[in-house]
């Protein structure tokens, strides 16, 4: 059955290397995966999984159920494609790695995915260095020059542990087509949740759950911002979101597959200008970024908009009116979106476009069938519309479990039942607005409110471009807020006056006790911002200051 005809059963039914199969019937000589310096076609994809599927067999042997972390960069796209669809094929289980993580990081995986092997990329062993490489007992090795190279660590709970080798994915003499051993219902990959407040944890995925998200991602989050047509061949879907998340694999690299379209991804470290520019050259009709991304662009100079462009999605963190009105005074007549999802949810559960993000920007929209929501209270009983309680989301395909851990699974899924965290009203239009987190919430002396609230705010001033605001201990009132904040490009902030803008637009017990200013605020790969690295260094240099 042709992709375009395929159902979002059907699509659950079907396994990520049939996916890549039918694309490859469909469209054989389209360009699906192009980084920085190399492209693929759906074709050159195929066979290169082929390729490394057959040399991890025979290094590694029987691979259904074990895990392969792979550790590569946007800047090794084409290589990252081919390395998780042969995991994909072999039944294998993929966790990926972000390519900034140390060696003790990894180590830290390692010992609780306990994998088979890792899959890596030359750049990440330059970026771990010798002393990277010698923790992972990998001293006397580096790899050939050669940047078209995937390299094998085996591994075991110590580190690496054998011979490395290595796989040229182009290389195809001697290897033909390797049957599929992985199946719809088998597990995929293994999502660490983003980790911003808290230890991650591992969401599992199955295949048949990658192909859903990605007939979704096809036919709702890239179609509705741009009146209903479906993304598709003649599309360019350029993205600057790391290739390791869930949200690049699904929305990137699999709706590649699953469409047709040709995949542009961004290089490792995001270059506004550069990705502005390649907008206008490469003819994108798409773009799908983070909150950052598209602040970062906006304080460029004004240029001409994109011809080709059609429209933008955001997602991963909290999207704010101010940035809104930025993006439709810069990108005038290209629709804009903004989903929600979690790592546990599957990308793309709630969507805000047209005349209701027009109206509520800040708002995540409305479920996408055949998504469900619940607002409920402490005991589960749902609320009424204006009430505001816990989240709950029911979509097919979220996650199973999370690996390894049934407690922290049976305290996140109830009768089918996702409960995000998230605290929600619904409006009387039916509009789902996020107030905050549970664990973000600031309680000062018994008086609770969340980080959104003054984040809002201070957005709202013209000199500040990024804005957070986490709860510091304080020995009086428990808690009290401090706000970190960006400058806008070019302003200078002056943090006595923009305390005292948010004390003319928010309650004085609400009014961040401190605002400091940074270069950058600390952002995980999904755009969101890490609260406790923020917490962490304000409490130590307040105690060194005391001290």
């Amino acid at each position: 059955m042709r992709l375009d005809r395929t159902t979002l059963e059907q699509a659950g039914g079907m396994s990520v290397a049939a996916l890549l199969d039918q694309r490859v019937s469909e469209t054989p000589d389209q360009v699906g995966v192009e980084a920085t310096s190399a492209a693929l076609t759906f074709a050159d994809w195929g066979r290169g999984a082929d390729a490394v599927a057959g040399w991890l067999r025979a290094e590694l042997g029987e691979l259904r159920g074990e895990r392969i972390l792979l550790w590569m960069s946007n800047d090794d796209a084409t290589l990252f494609a081919c390395a998780l669809h042969a995991s994909f094929k072999l039944g294998a289980i993929a966790v990926a790695l972000d390519d900034r993580s140390t060696a003790a990081e990894t180590k830290r995986i390692i010992t609780e995915t306990e994998p088979r092997a890792i899959l890596a990329s030359r750049q990440v062993a330059e970026n771990l260095g010798p002393q990277g490489l010698g923790a992972l007992r990998l001293l006397d090795w580096m790899p050939a020059p050669d940047r078209s190279l995937i390299h094998l660590w085996p591994v075991n709970r110590r580190g690496v542990s054998g011979t490395p080798s290595s796989c040229d994915p182009r290389d195809v003499a001697g290897n033909g087509s390797v049957a599929h051993e992985g199946r719809a219902e088998d597990d995929a990959f293994i999502a660490f949740t983003s980790g911003s407040t808290g230890r991650p944890k591992g969401a599992i995925w199955s295949q048949g759950a990658v192909v859903q998200y990605a007939e979704r991602a096809t036919r709702t989050i890239y179609s509705l911002p741009r009146g209903g047509r479906d993304l598709g061949p003649d599309d360019v879907l350029q993205s600057p979101i790391p290739l390791y998340t869930a949200a690049s694999l699904i929305e990137n690299l699999y709706s590649a597959a699953f469409s047709g379209c040709r995949l542009l991804y961004e290089g490792r470290r995001f270059d506004p200008a550069r990705s502005e520019r390649r907008m206008h050259e490469q003819g994108a009709t798409v773009y799908n970024g983070a909150p950052p991304h598209f602040a970062m662009m906006c304080d460029l100079p004004e240029t001409e908009p994109p011809p080709n462009l059609q429209a933008m999605t955001s997602g991963g963190s909290a999207f704010a009116a101010p940035l809104y009105k930025r993006m439709r005074a810069r990108w005038p007549g290209v629709g804009i979106a903004n989903w929600y999802g979690l790592n546990e949810s599957g990308t793309g559960q709630t969507l805000n476009f047209g005349d209701d993000i027009e109206r509520a920007p800040e708002a995540i929209g409305r479920p996408i069938p055949p998504t469900e929501i619940r607002i409920v209270d402490a005991n589960g009983s749902d609320l009424h519309d204006g009430d505001e309680g816990e989240l709950w989301m029911r979509a097919p395909g979220q996650m199973r479990e999370y690996f390894r851990n049934p407690e922290q699974t049976a305290l996140r899924l109830r009768d089918g039942w996702l409960m995000t965290g998230d605290q929600a009203i619904r409006d009387e239009t039916g509009l789902v607005h996020v107030v905050g987190r549970n664990e973000e919430r600031i309680n000062r002396g018994g008086f609770k409110f969340y980080p959104a609230e003054i984040e809002s705010v201070l957005l709202e001033h013209d000199d500040v471009r990024e804005a957070a605001v986490v709860g510091v201990s304080h020995p009086v009132l428990g808690q009290e807020a401090v706000a970190f904040v960006v400058p806008t490009e070019g302003a200078t902030v002056d943090e006595t006056a923009l305390a005292r803008h948010c004390r003319e637009h928010v309650a004085a017990n609400k009014a961040p006790a401190r605002v400091v200013v940074r270069e950058e605020l600390p952002r995980n790969a999904y755009g969101k911002v890490v609260r406790r690295e923020l917490r962490s260094e304000f409490e130590a240099a307040a105690g060194s200051a005391t001290s």
